[in-house]
């Protein structure tokens, strides 16, 4: 017979992993011993524990990296702000054909 601490033990699993269950949906995929080298060097490098959480991890970096790529600059507030600085009281050259 399954004593207090199994039982609360294993209600506490079955809820951990319905839980995981709800959020996230499984994949699989099968690796070349080349990207298994790869991702084991990328999980030492950053610490990571399990090969999901790498995968999540290179995955979550790359998109953000292709969405910044992605994305236009807007360098329209930059317009006229060369025209509010004061200008200098001494300058060296009386002109720009002086330069």
């Amino acid at each position: 017979m399954a004593s207090g601490p199994f039982i609360a033990a294993g209600f506490l699993y079955s809820l951990c992993t319905e839980r995981l269950e709800e959020t996230m949906s499984q994949i699989t995929i099968h690796l070349t011993a080349e990207f298994e080298q790869a991702l084991a060097d990328f999980m030492r490098l950053r610490q990571i524990k399990t090969k999901s959480d790498a995968i999540r991890a290179a995955l979550q970096e790359a998109l953000e990296r292709e969405q910044r790529r992605r994305m236009t600059p807007d360098f329209s507030r930059w317009v006229g702000l060369g025209t509010q600085a004061p200008e200098n009281p001494a300058p060296r050259f009386r002109s720009d054909d002086d330069l």
